[in-house]
């Protein structure tokens, strides 16, 4: 069984080069055949690592897995990717998400099993950014919403995926906490503001709980301020539904 770049020490873009070749064979020999058949000799996958690294500021960035972290603790990261093919794009991906009247939270998407578990780093990113605990996130695959994921959704694809459930989680928080402090009209249906006299700013979300950074003890469950949406929402909806 092979090692890992972390367990060799070694940046992993140096890794990919040196197991770079065909059937066990060096770059020599490919290039020879290229030669022979018609082919550009060129190292496309230096060439892709070089520019990657380029656009990146990889060799300023790059470190050991888990010996940085972010001034706000967090552990971060960054990758990209490439594919062995003549011609290939990693494309785009495409989401939802939604915060339940039960304060849980629904990504919903589509995308194909292909015997990887990547919803579970999907839920712990969008956990992370939108600032609900991870047992309240789920992933609800759907195949009848044309919300289509990166697939094959391995890991040549979670920088692509990655990167949107980051994008939705920031937004639904930033959605969250704007509700949280303006309220919301539901058609004639006013929901009056969880935190009054409160800016967005003045608030954070952690572990599922909406409250005020210099008070603390001001604080609401998201379950609690989404329960009093959900209700304004059902009561419109009866309401229109016996009128029609």
């Amino acid at each position: 069984m092979g090692r890992s770049p972390k367990e060799l020490g070694m940046d992993p873009t140096e890794v990919a080069l040196k197991n770079d070749g065909v059937e066990g064979r060096d770059m020599a020999y490919l290039a020879e055949f290229k030669a022979a058949h018609g082919f550009p000799v060129r190292d496309s996958l230096r060439e892709c690592i070089e520019k990657g690294k380029k656009a990146m500021n990889w060799d300023e960035k790059w470190h050991a897995p888990g010996t940085r972290r972010l001034p706000n603790g967090r552990m971060h990261g960054m990758g990209f990717t490439w594919t062995h093919e003549w011609d290939d794009t990693r494309g785009a991906a495409a989401a939802g998400l939604m915060i339940q009247a039960d304060g849980t939270v629904n990504i919903i998407g589509l995308r194909a099993d292909v015997g990887v578990n990547a919803e579970t780093a999907y839920c712990q990113i969008v956990a992370e950014e939108l600032g609900m605990r991870p047992e309240d996130v789920f992933f609800r695959h759907q195949d009848d919403a044309y919300l289509p994921l990166m697939t094959p959704d391995g890991s040549c694809n979670l920088s692509t995926n990655g990167y949107l459930m980051q994008k939705l989680g920031r937004m639904a928080k930033q959605k969250l906490l704007d509700v949280a402090t303006t309220g919301v009209n539901v058609i004639e249906y006013d929901v009056p503001p969880a935190f009054p006299g409160r800016t967005p700013d003045e608030l954070e979300i952690k572990d599922s709980i909406i409250y005020v950074k210099a008070d603390p003890s001001q604080r609401k469950t998201v379950e609690e301020v989404a329960k009093d949406l959900g209700g304004a929402i059902m009561r419109n909806k009866l309401d229109y539904a016996a009128i029609g």
